[in-house]
């Protein structure tokens, strides 16, 4: 079986592979030389056959350039039917004619193949050579043959190809291993064996033809016939057994790119197995902004490409959506190979969602024995294919992953100050207690910082999130070893503190949390003081689980912020009852609202030079079945905290316009003041929703004054600003709540549609023996009149403050002195009683005149 190897052109670290071959060639070339020279030898006048030297050239000629192509390693190989002509050459002619023959048919077949490599031919000739050389010799060691026909003669002629055979296939594994590539003996073994099952298949099939042909000439049709139905299905098989490789090296390839962990792996990975299975010198992956390009040693180099701008093959692949292949010998691309050095290429798109994401390329089959083809470039394709998937998967993974991490961060870290939330502290809790000894103690800090909510009223909340993060990071440089820092919500942080001795260690402790709020907080400039409350409760004495510890922590916090001033309060089982009351009441509070246990009430308002009425004001009130008459200081801030503030307003705005609705039938045209939140007033459908209030109770809008505070416009003035203009532009009017308290005091009044200001019972109540008081009302009218607007003294409780009020220049008094606060059947009443009640009309607000009657003559009414 003569063998033609394809030696790699790659160059070794310490001997170039031309060195290496030269020597395996001239001792296969000295071999053949001496099995030529060594007895016996057998003249042709004792041989069987005698065909023309001429038609064995011939028959090694054809033989040689119809070869079966094998691949092992970087080396490639031709199997070819060689035999054939070998054994009519053993049976017709001596061994030098055979050996020349031989030789210089293959030579002949090389030197035609205008791609072949000197590196061939160097190495092929002499194998050719040796190999025929020992087929002659081992066949004449056994002496004259008489017979064609005889068993014996099959059997020297099997024995001497094999010989051949495995001398040849001995060449051959020692240039794999000389140049690089790993080869075991088994691999060698079958090597071998696979040579000596060609030969011998050959010999059959020529001792066949030439025992037909001895028969009659006309055999050889049947000769023909019978190597074509042989080598047919070798060729088949052949094919057959190339596709079950593509198939497994496939099933490989995507096995090896399922266990890549990352991008960089994965294209590593997928460039370094298309090498190894294609057979190629190098392959890349080209994406859109990433470049990896593995040559088959493994070394990541993108020096040797191509530009992409301008090439034809980039062009073709990421632009027109098309495969590429550049065959050896091809006049496709033979100008591109030529231009930048390649033997043959292949490149397919890699696409995604109908986008070609990038292109994947091998380039330079190993060896010259073969080439790229169709069959290659759709395993390519396949290969991107795969590749393109896997990368998207780990792209979903890694998205996923990083999807889940972000959602377990957020599920126990707080967005804003990114320390552990409530359900990290929860965990934190019940760690301490599965921890705990039975010695050492773990304590829990409830922290809730003082006046917090003014900062977000007056600065905005932007500002109370930057006081908010300092407080995190002051609190977090402040913890001992082991403890840890929570934020709740809101203004409310906890602290978790492990290895206490007793309380009073978790209360020192606490005190020295309190140092964190020494150093002012300074928000663009301004120097803000805030101090917390802060509650303690301690495992195992205040409680047995992380619920009950929580909330004995609160209770002891709750009743921190009664005393004020940054205390620290450790739990008491006597603090319960107050804790208790305000639970009690904001469960009482929803019911309250929804039932109509919470009243509304009217004060009236009169012009301080006439004492004409002009108005009303809407008080809500309660009376709670176990606690008795709740004060609106004490249960509006719980229904802000509860969020029950807009359906409190809700309520108190409905009983208004009704009751203002049922006095205008009476030809009692009263204007009314309702109170109004920042966070009623800032919700979308506030504004259709009093138009559609007003138009119920049959109410003008100039007759709705709402009042709102100067701390809530500023918490988001632009957008309040925004929602008095829409309020406005209905009609309805609006007036300033305890004008002169907030940090912002006149700072607003000329971007902000308002009607009027109602001093403060705090200025207004004292003016009469006050000189500061009665000069910061005077200050206020002033200013209030450059605006145009009305000025509502509240807190008259007394002639002389009447007078006072009215001398320094304010428009309207409200307070005991004119009336309390009235049921709207008892103000109907009152009203009636009045002297001209029901004759005039005020020019304010198209209230009823109380005629000429002086503030001396308002009766008080209990």
């Amino acid at each position: 079986m003569p063998v033609s190897s394809t030696p790699p052109t790659t160059i070794s670290p310490r001997v170039s592979v031309l060195s290496r071959v030269t020597v395996v060639s001239v001792f296969m070339a000295g071999i053949g030389a001496v099995l030529l020279l060594l007895p016996p030898q057998i003249s042709r006048a004792d041989l069987p056959l005698h065909l023309p030297l001429l038609l064995i050239f011939v028959l090694f000629v054809m033989a040689a350039t119809t070869p079966f192509n094998l691949e092992v390693g970087r080396n490639g190989f031709a199997l070819s039917l060689t035999e054939v002509p070998i054994v009519l050459g053993l049976l017709s002619t001596g061994r030098l004619p055979l050996a020349l023959a031989g030789s210089l048919a293959f030579l002949v077949s090389k030197i035609r193949d205008s791609k072949v490599a000197s590196i061939k031919l160097i190495f092929n000739v002499p194998l050719a050579f040796a190999e025929i050389s020992a087929a002659v010799f081992v066949f004449d060691v056994f002496g004259p043959t008489k017979s064609i026909s005889s068993p014996r003669t099959w059997a020297e002629l099997a024995v001497a190809l094999a010989f051949s055979t495995v001398l040849s296939t001995s060449a051959v594994n020692a240039i794999i291993i000389a140049t690089g590539d790993r080869l075991s003996a088994g691999q060698a073994l079958r090597h071998s064996l696979l040579g000596v099952i060609n030969a011998l298949m050959a010999l059959g099939l020529t001792i066949t033809a030439v025992l037909l042909i001895s028969i009659t000439p006309v055999a050889a049709l049947l000769v023909v016939l019978l190597a074509a139905l042989v080598v047919a299905p070798l060729r088949r098989y052949a094919t057959l057994q190339r596709r079950f490789a593509s198939l497994q090296s496939l099933h490989d390839y995507t096995a090896g790119l399922t266990r890549s962990k990352n991008l960089g792996t994965t294209l590593e990975s997928a460039a370094n197995q298309a090498a190894r299975i294609l057979r190629a010198e190098s392959a890349e992956i080209v994406l859109t902004r990433v470049r990896s390009v593995v040559h088959r040693a493994g070394t990541p180099s993108s020096e040797d490409l191509p530009p992409t701008d301008g090439d034809e093959v980039w062009l073709r692949v990421l632009i027109e959506d098309r495969a590429v292949l550049f065959a050896k010998g091809a006049k496709e691309g033979h100008a591109y190979l030529a231009r930048y050095g390649g033997k043959d290429l292949m490149a397919v798109p890699m696409r995604h969602d109908d986008e070609v994401i990038g292109l994947f390329v091998v380039r330079d089959r190993q060896g010259d024995v073969s080439t790229f083809d169709r069959d290659d470039l759709a395993i390519l394709q396949t290969m991107a294919d795969q590749t393109t998937i896997t990368l998207q998967n780990l792209k979903l993974i890694d998205r996923l992953r990083d999807e889940a991490a972000t959602r377990e961060h957020q599920a126990l870290h707080d967005d804003l100050t990114g320390l552990a939330n409530r359900s990290s502290l929860a965990r934190k809790i019940q760690e301490g207690i599965d921890l705990s000894d039975g010695i050492a103690k773990f304590a829990i800090l409830l922290l809730d910082l003082n006046r917090f909510k003014d900062v977000n009223d007056t600065l905005g909340h932007h500002a109370g999130d930057r006081v908010l993060v300092e407080v995190g990071r002051r609190l977090v440089a402040a913890l001992p070893r082991n403890a840890s820092v929570a934020r709740l919500g809101g203004d409310e942080f906890a602290i978790t503190l492990p290895d206490v001795r007793n309380v009073d260690e978790a209360c020192v402790a606490a005190e020295n949390f309190q140092k964190a709020f020494l150093e002012p907080f300074d928000i663009d400039g301004m120097a803000l003081r805030l101090d917390a409350s802060i509650g303690v409760s301690v495992f195992p004495d205040h409680g047995l689980d992380r619920n009950t510890l929580m909330q004995r922590a609160d209770v002891a916090m709750y009743a921190a912020k009664v005393e004020k001033g940054g205390a620290v309060k450790r739990y008491d089982p006597s603090q319960e009852q107050s804790t208790m009351r305000q639970l009690t009441l904001v469960a009482d509070l929803r019911t309250a609202v929804d039932s109509g246990e919470i009243v509304v009430l009217f004060q009236p308002k009169a012009d301080l030079d006439t004492g004409a009425f002009v108005g009303v004001e809407s008080l809500a009130r309660w009376k709670h079945a176990t606690y008795g008459p709740i004060s609106p200081d004490e249960f509006i801030p719980l229904a802000e905290r509860a969020g029950l503030i807009g359906d409190l307003t809700d309520h108190v705005l409905r009983r208004s316009l009704e009751e203002c609705g049922r006095w205008h039938e009476r030809d009692l045209a009263l204007s009314i003041a309702v109170n109004l939140d920042a966070t009623t007033l800032a919700g979308p459908g506030f504004v259709p929703h009093v138009a559609s209030l007003l138009a119920t109770y049959g109410v003008a809008p100039t007759c709705l004054t709402f009042e709102i505070t100067e701390r809530e416009i500023v918490r988001e003035i632009d957008l309040a600003s925004s929602r008095m203009n829409e309020l406005r532009t209905l009609g309805v009017r609006f007036s300033i709540d305890d004008f002169g308290t907030g940090y912002s005091s006149l700072a607003y009044l000329s971007r902000l549609p308002v009607d009027e200001v109602k001093i403060d019972r705090s200025f207004a109540g004292d003016a009469a023996d006050s000189r500061r008081h009665a000069a910061l009302v005077r200050a206020i009218t002033d200013i209030a009149g450059n605006f145009g607007l009305t000025t509502v003294a509240e807190g008259v409780e007394d002639a002389r403050c009447w007078e006072t009020l009215r001398d320094l220049g304010c428009d309207v008094a409200q307070g005991w002195h004119l009336a309390r606060p009235l049921s709207s059947e008892d103000l109907w009443a009152w009203f009636r009683h009045r002297p001209g009640a029901r004759d005039r009309r005020s020019a304010t607000g198209g209230a009823p005149d109380v005629g000429a009657a002086k503030p001396h003559s308002v009766v008080n009414l209990p």
